[in-house]
């Protein structure tokens, strides 16, 4: 498909995400009509799954184990159904990313499991996207342009960059003057964001990655921060610590200033995705302490498990994406366990509130990143990105 024709393509799909979004009710009480409805992901026949990003189509990028949860697959979600998508050779693989066309970007362990690989998995194939040198590499996103962004080891195996996977190369994006930095999303511009080391590796930071350039953006105070998700505006959350280094915050960044977005009462919180709407979701420590999901928008930070129906049995735990319509990838418990869960947000005309006000989220973040070695693990890629933060 032609960039022109990719380009109108997400047009269209933009105007109708927002026209859809003006439908979806932000307000609370808990007492309302359930905003969510929740629906597990389900399994490769094992036991376990996970999930990341999600697209506008409704599918999700993520694992599941297989029978006997002998291995965790890559696995494609959506329509009532589980893909797997395959490994180059190996146990493991987990797609992260997904963009609009159903292209979905992870990692896969090649054959014996003797190095993990950042992989494509289209149309049914599983492509190795390679390294710069290294043993290892991991893709975090894709955008419409299948254009990819992670991390790979460089030669020698000694640090890690962020990196662009983009027609069969892949290009080094640099650090900040430290010797590790990964690349976690990018949009249809190619702007793309994640983490950097500074000069000396004092500290990772949150960093853009645009136009050959690698920029510092900042905190909420303290010494550490990392952006996690970009949308098609600019705008990147994430999350970045508060002077003394002692919490971190959920984070909004744009134009040089950093938006704290608060907690649901405790002391961290934890932003993953944001939309072309500015609705912003992640994760939260509760007053009462357990981690709790978090819808962001019109300046209120609201617990997710507030707009889903009570009765459903389900603790909503971690909104990992959001896309156009408002539909997120989550992680949640009941009574029979935790799954990846899909929260679909009611698009009926009896609920229709103001569409969220993007003028007042105005900005892009970040949080901390990952100050683990990645390495070839059964572990899903999300988990390795907030350690210190589960």
């Amino acid at each position: 498909m032609s960039p022109n024709r990719s380009r109108l393509r997400f047009l269209a799909q933009w105007i109708a995400a927002l026209a859809a979004s003006a439908m979806l009710v932000v307000g609370q009480p808990a007492t309302a009509e359930a905003l969510y409805s929740v629906t597990p992901l389900g399994t490769l026949g094992g036991t376990t799954n996970n999930a990341r990003r999600i697209n506008d189509a409704g599918q999700v990028a993520g694992l599941a184990s297989t029978s006997g949860n002998s291995a965790d697959h890559a696995a494609l979600f959506g329509s009532g159904s589980v893909i797997d998508l395959g490994t180059l050779g190996g146990t493991y693989s987990a797609a992260i990313g997904i963009n609009s066309y159903g292209q979905a970007v992870g990692y896969a362990n090649t054959s014996g499991n003797s190095a993990q690989h950042a992989a494509l998995f289209s149309g049914g194939t599983v492509t190795d996207l390679g390294t710069l040198g290294g043993n290892n590499s991991m893709a975090w996103a894709i955008n419409d342009f299948g254009q990819a962004v992670g991390y790979s080891y460089t030669s020698g195996n000694y640090s890690w960059h962020a990196s662009l996977f983009s027609g069969g190369t892949v290009t080094d994006l640099g650090t900040l003057g430290g010797s590790q930095s990964s690349a976690v999303d990018i949009n249809n511009a190619g702007q793309a964001v994640g983490y950097a080391w500074t000069t000396g590796d004092a500290f990772p930071r949150a960093a853009l990655f645009s136009d050959g350039t690698v920029t510092d953006l900042g905190t909420l105070g303290g010494t550490v921060s990392t952006a996690l998700g970009i949308n098609n505006a600019g705008q990147a959350v994430g999350y970045a610590f508060l002077s003394g280094d002692t919490s971190a915050h959920a984070a909004l960044y744009s134009a040089g200033t950093v938006l704290d977005l608060g907690t649901l009462g405790g002391t961290d919180s934890f932003a993953w995705g944001i939309n072309s709407s500015g609705q912003i979701v992640g994760r939260s420590y509760t007053t009462a302490g357990p981690d709790h999901a978090f819808l962001y928008q019109n300046g209120v930070m609201q617990d997710l498990n507030d707009l889903i129906d009570p009765a459903s049995g389900w603790t909503i735990e971690e909104a990992r994406d959001i896309n156009e319509f408002g539909d997120i990838s989550a992680y949640g418990c009941n009574a029979s366990g935790c799954s990846a869960i899909l929260l679909f947000a009611q698009r009926d005309a009896g609920n229709a509130v103001p569409e969220p006000d993007s003028v007042a989220l105005v900005g892009l973040s970040f949080a901390v990143l990952v100050f683990a070695r990645p390495r070839a693990t059964r572990r899903l890629a999300v988990n390795e990105s907030h350690h210190g933060a589960q």
